[in-house]
């Protein structure tokens, strides 16, 4: 039944006028974004965003909070402490925070200042 189908499909295709179809990398949908003939190099900016655009088209601006958030988990479950994953949160929070939302920005807020108050303790407490 399979290999029917499949054989339907093809003869559809060669019969109604397939060959006709063109497609440009200037008018595809992610490639219409970094792809352009006229210039000497590639647009980084639109590539980037072509690239990630089937994440935030699945779940928004979510997306960046979740990576933000796996790679500060991540950091804090491999070294047990609080003081790395705070600094690097906070570098890499300044950077995402451009691109998540206004959600996702005082999450990445309340996080980071749990994790300061956890630093803050053992500082004060000499267990740093």
């Amino acid at each position: 039944m399979r290999r029917v189908l499949m054989i339907a499909l093809l003869l559809t295709c060669l019969v109604s006028g397939a060959a006709a179809f063109e497609w440009r990398p200037e008018t595809g949908v992610y490639t219409g974004d970094w792809f352009n003939r006229g210039s000497d190099f590639i647009n980084v900016e639109g590539l980037f965003s072509s690239i990630l655009r089937p994440f935030t088209n699945l779940i928004g601006e979510w997306f960046f909070m979740v990576v933000w958030g796996t790679i500060v988990m991540g950091m804090y479950l491999h070294s047990q402490d609080t003081t790395l994953p705070f600094v690097i949160g906070v570098l890499l929070g300044a950077v995402i925070s451009l691109s998540a939302g206004a959600d996702g920005v005082t999450v990445m807020y309340l996080t980071m200042a749990f994790a300061g108050g956890g630093v803050l303790a053992k500082v004060l407490l000499g267990r740093l």
